[in-house]
């Protein structure tokens, strides 16, 4: 049983400690999954403006940026107490998130939780698909129903997974159950309705207080379920349990991963991030010589052939103080790994938290601590990094602070404040805006659960208080928070497009009125490249006549290029625009493969001179060719997307040999994992 710091995590008890004395810990599962089309709707400027007007007033932790709230949700069956958004995960891919409320019920003094599906649409506010209460009679009360949850779309559909850490097993000895052993539970959309396919629980050797489903990671077909506490000598410290998901059934028991560093009470498997076939797992309870709670945390490898793990590398940072608490969150995407410290101090500052921002060489394969990310002004116990969520169609970290004061228009005391990173030019972090709920409460803990893909961003206050209906409060209650994270522009932005003339991309922007405009920072990527700065426009200062702008960026690459604008103020307040994409295609050949080094799945385009055949396979450096990308007729005026599936192929350089009836070409590249 974890020792609670009580000076640090006062609030996040307050009526949870009655269920359970355990801290509660906000899981980060990131999504892997490409979610472009699902939110690339044109020309959302003036929406997002008139949006950003009417909800922003006054909620701005600083003047960094606005983001525009789609939609602040409640439970359907709010109660006190009810910590609705102690669990949240969205998936773009499918337009759907769901949200845990651990402590609701119609038990009020054994309640067994809940947990809800909403979808989402580019024309419509966010609404209720269903409402997964746990199965009756098998769910004891006080397990914690949704205090995880997962939601993620495979080959085979789209499923949605509910944590139960405190569920009892009764199958493992009748008429004598064993506590707080955990369980998860599987749902699938069925012939109109979201039904239960499956719930898994822990055997034999698995008992007394395993908490299994306390934290879930899901990507793909692959399920990872932490199990942080063991009373036994199997484990000490906790186990994760991996799930290879196949169909509509649950599949095999692909691997458990015990602590390379086993210790009583660290909680191995709190916190959990996967990408393809790489899993970080933390401890964030582990003791360190002096330190008590320091943390650890470790990325495991899977061999793709055998599906086994095995550890990669211990990943701590140097400079950890004592109750650092490193492993709260974790997220994880490639090469980049983000773990945070939610109460380690920064300076003289107290319990203040950070995030420790780690790049793995792909030629090494080793893992580098290369940032350390912290509050500009940081506070005694905001506990800065309780989650993180990165959104990887953005390349956009997103932290949270949901102890951190919020300063204006006056001081609302551990209301939250969430943070928003990416890199610049040089691949330093930065700060892009910081911002609070639009309801910034005392005590409400904006901030506490994280999940952003697709440019979208799916923020918890899970003890915010609501009104009843009746006059009255729920107190704790709780409220979600859905952002469309386009930034509005201090300028009214009519028109923003690029055109292609060969290699050359003619980028034009036309404003109907400005204020304060210093001008606008050109920002371009190239195909697998990071947003660069390639040019300045200067602004019309403030005026309410139409303006117009337009630059060439000459001699681009085959393959799609991102754009996007930074509007500067003369005061410096910097905004981002949108992105907007082109697609350079080469007269006739074969393009680059991109992005290069590739992951999960890489392209390439063969543009033909005449109608012919196009053969397309992959060879490794001893010759022999392991996969077969394309074998059919090509016309000019269609070129043919090759799409090359390197999720089975260890990380190695490789050939794309392409044969048309012209010529046949080479192309190389390297797969990393």
């Amino acid at each position: 049983m974890e020792c609670t710091n009580a000076a640090l995590y006062t609030r996040l008890f307050s009526l949870s400690m009655m269920m359970c004395p355990m801290t509660h810990t906000i899981q980060s599962s990131r999504i892997s999954l490409d979610a472009c089309s699902a939110f690339c709707a044109p020309q959302r400027w003036l929406v997002a403006l008139v949006l950003g007007l009417l909800l922003m007033a006054g909620t701005l932790h600083s003047a960094s940026a606005q983001t525009t709230t789609i939609e602040r949700l409640t439970s359907p069956n709010a109660r006190s107490g009810g910590f609705y958004g102690f669990s949240i995960d969205f998936d773009a891919a499918s337009s759907n998130f769901m949200v845990g409320a651990l402590a609701e019920g119609f038990n009020v003094s054994s309640p067994r939780g809940r947990a809800y599906i909403y979808g989402i649409s580019v024309t419509a506010p966010p609404f209720l698909r269903a409402t997964l209460d746990p199965p009756a009679g098998s769910i004891e009360g006080s397990s914690q129903w949704g205090r995880s949850v997962a939601v993620g779309t495979s080959v085979f559909s789209t499923s949605y997974f509910v944590g139960t850490p405190l569920d009892n097993n009764t199958t493992l000895t009748p008429g004598f159950p064993v506590d707080n052993t955990g369980s998860w539970s599987r749902f699938e959309l069925l012939s109109g309705s979201y039904s239960r396919v499956r719930t898994y629980e822990l055997g034999s050797r698995d008992r007394a207080r395993r908490l299994l489903g306390i934290g879930l990671a899901l990507d793909g077909t692959t399920l990872a379920a932490g199990a942080s506490t063991s009373a036994d000598s199997f484990s000490p410290g906790g186990r994760v349990h991996i799930r290879n998901l196949t169909g509509l059934t649950s599949g095999a028991n692909g691997a458990t991963i015990a602590s390379p560093s086993p210790q009583e009470g660290a909680q191995f498997g709190r916190g959990l991030a996967l990408d393809g076939d790489r899993l970080i797992i933390t401890a964030l309870n582990y003791d360190s010589g002096s330190l008590t709670n320091r943390g650890d945390a470790y990325v495991f490898l899977r061999d793709p052939a055998t599906s086994t793990w095995s550890q990669e590398q211990q990943l701590v940072p140097a400079g950890l103080t004592d109750g650092a608490r490193y492993g709260r969150a974790a997220a994880l995407a490639g090469n980049l790994a983000f773990i945070s410290a939610s109460g380690q101090d920064v300076g003289a500052t107290p319990d203040a938290g950070a995030v420790y921002v780690w790049t793995r060489d792909p030629v090494a394969g080793t893992w580098t601590n290369t940032q350390t990310l912290a509050a500009p002004a940081p506070e005694t116990d905001a506990i800065y990094g309780y989650d993180l969520s990165y959104d990887t169609f953005t390349s956009t970290l997103y932290v949270g602070a949901p102890r951190e004061d919020v300063s204006s228009p006056g001081t609302v005391t551990d209301a939250g404040i969430v943070y928003a990173y990416q890199q610049d030019g040089s691949g330093t972090w930065q700060e892009q805006l910081r911002f609070a709920s639009t309801n910034p409460q005392s005590g409400a803990l904006f901030g506490a659960a994280l999940s952003a893909d697709g440019d979208k961003l799916i923020a918890s206050a899970y003890s915010e208080d609501i009104p009843d209906g009746a006059g009255g409060t729920f107190t704790d209650a709780g409220a979600v928070y859905v952002y469309d994270m386009v930034s509005a522009l201090p300028v009214e932005l009519a028109t923003f497009n690029a055109r292609l003339q060969g290699t050359t991309a003619h980028l034009q922007w036309r404003t109907l009125s400005e204020t304060d405009n210093a001008g606008f920072h050109v920002e371009h990527r190239a195909p697998g490249a990071r947003f660069q700065d390639v040019d300045f426009v200067s602004g019309a200062g403030t005026t309410s006549e139409p303006q117009s702008y337009a630059i060439r960026i000459n001699n681009l690459s085959a393959g799609t290029h991102a754009f996007r604008l930074r509007q500067v103020d003369l005061d410096g307040t910097a905004t981002r625009s949108d992105v907007i994409t082109a697609e350079v295609r080469t007269p006739a050949g074969v393009s680059p493969v991109w992005p290069n080094p590739s992951r999960g799945l890489a392209q390439a385009e063969v543009t033909v001179g005449a109608p012919g055949r196009i053969q397309a396979a992959v060879y490794d450096l001893l010759g022999r060719r392991v996969l077969t990308v394309h074998d059919g007729l090509a016309q000019p005026e269609a070129p043919v997307a090759l799409q090359i599936a390197t999720d089975a192929l260890p990380s190695g350089m490789y050939l794309l040999r392409v044969q048309t009836p012209q010529e046949t070409t080479l192309r190389r590249f390297t797969v990393v994992r």
